[in-house]
């Protein structure tokens, strides 16, 4: 992907001020010591930036205890331009992409 269409979409995810990916949420497991662990599986979301499409997969799952709180975060990000031919995001543009999604989806 060419450094200006990410700074593009990146521009754009940004501007977005809340986002809510649809995906079934389980509780996998609870602990003897009132832990919980919930997962959330998204399975193709399609995230519209201009003539850009952001398609999001992947697990996100929160860790519940009486002292603290942790989460993980498993997401499969694939990018495409208009004519719906894949854009080829490096590895720094994907943390970039994964990172501000965490932020919104987490808002």
């Amino acid at each position: 992907m060419k450094h200006e269409d990410h700074k593009r979409a990146l521009k754009l995810l940004k501007s977005i001020n809340k986002l809510t990916l649809k995906g079934p949420t389980k509780k996998i497991k609870s602990g003897p010591c009132n832990e919980d662990t919930y997962r959330t599986e998204y399975k193709n979301q399609f995230i519209h930036l201009d003539e850009m499409t952001m398609v999001v997969s992947g697990t996100i799952e929160n860790f519940y205890s009486n002292t603290h709180r942790k989460e993980s975060t498993f997401l499969t990000i694939a990018m495409y331009d208009e004519n719906n031919e894949d854009m080829g995001v490096t590895t720094n543009q994907l943390h970039d992409y994964k990172k501000t999604l965490k932020t919104l989806i987490s808002a």
